[in-house]
Formats: C-alpha cells, sequence, structure tokens
C-alpha cells in the first residue's frame, strides 16, 4: 500500500514538474496568439527608434487576436500609453480593431478579419528619468 501511494505522488509530482517547464519554457508566448509583434527601443545607426519584429504582419482568417510586448533592455522603462497601439481612422482601422492595453508592456488587439491593408502607429511613454522620448513608429497589417 505504501508502495503505490509512493508511486502515485511521484508521478503526479513529475507530471507537474513537466507542466511547469511547458508553461515557463516552451508555452507560446503572447496569450498563445500566432500574432505575438515585439516592440523594442534601440539605435541602429542613429538615434532611439522603435521598431517592431514584424513591420508588415500578414494575417488569415476572422477574429484573430494580435499581441504588442514590448521589451524594454537592460536600463530602459519605456511603456505603452493607453493609446500606445493606435489604427487609422481613414482606412476603416479604428472600425475593423478593438484594441486594450493590457499592462505598460502588452497590448492586445483583437482583429475582425475584414480584408484590407491597415495602418496603425506605435507609441511609447518615457518611463524614466533617462529614457529619451522616441517619435511613433507606423507600421502595417494586411488582412487577406
Amino acid at each position: 500500500m505504501n508502495k503505490s501511494v509512493f508511486a502515485m505522488t511521484a508521478g503526479a509530482l513529475v507530471l507537474s514538474l513537466i507542466g511547469l517547464v511547458y508553461f515557463v519554457v516552451l508555452a507560446p508566448k503572447c496569450g498563445g496568439s500566432d500574432h505575438c509583434i515585439k516592440v523594442t527601443v534601440s539605435a541602429i545607426g542613429g538615434p532611439l527608434k522603435i521598431a517592431v519584429n514584424s513591420p508588415e504582419l500578414h494575417v488569415h482568417g476572422q477574429d484573430q487576436v494580435i499581441f504588442w510586448d514590448l521589451e524594454n533592455t537592460t536600463g530602459q522603462s519605456y511603456k505603452f500609453p493607453d493609446n500606445g497601439i493606435a489604427f487609422n481612422a481613414g482606412d476603416g482601422g479604428t472600425a475593423q480593431f478593438t484594441c486594450q492595453r493590457q499592462s505598460k508592456a502588452k497590448f492586445k488587439c483583437k482583429d475582425s478579419g475584414t480584408v484590407g491593408h491597415y495602418k496603425y502607429i506605435v507609441t511609447l511613454d518615457v518611463g524614466g528619468v533617462g529614457d529619451p522620448p522616441v517619435s511613433p513608429l507606423d507600421p502595417w497589417i494586411y488582412n487577406e
């Protein structure tokens, strides 16, 4: 009886550790979305600029969710304002995307999936004393 209780407890512990490793190391970031855009501030060949790892995101299908994750480097403390991801009204983007700041470093938008090309603006606020202001960036989302 004691051996079977020990074996069951050890098995449960091993399964718990496997689950923990998956969620901490292997699980998809950005809430499991395929559409995860990394936002950084860097000085490549000049002044500090906002950059995204996907300046032209191609999205397929209805009701997709897109996440933006701000990754500050050591010493940076930039943050998303409430309007940190804003779509242009001129191309219908404000009607196609419902966006909300999740935290100072994460934004989430629901994309209705209507076919079209939508420009959006990434804006960051200065978070710390040593952070210089950065100009907004204007990448695209292509719903196909």
